[in-house]
């Protein structure tokens, strides 16, 4: 991720990750839900992200 990625960005990275469809007009918060939903479904019990840094 760039230094200037934004939140959006990020989250539609794992979104990408996963395989989920994603539309254009999808706001943060969409996002957020549907990776959320899907590794809940999935049983995923920890995500870790290394070395964020965020200006």
């Amino acid at each position: 991720m760039p230094p200037s990625s934004t939140p959006k960005m990020l989250i539609s990275e794992f979104a990408r990750f996963l395989g989920l469809p994603m539309l254009e007009r999808m706001n943060q918060i969409q996002i957020t839900n549907a990776v959320c939903e899907l590794l809940c479904e999935m049983g995923t019990q920890l995500v870790l992200v290394d070395d964020v840094h965020f200006r």
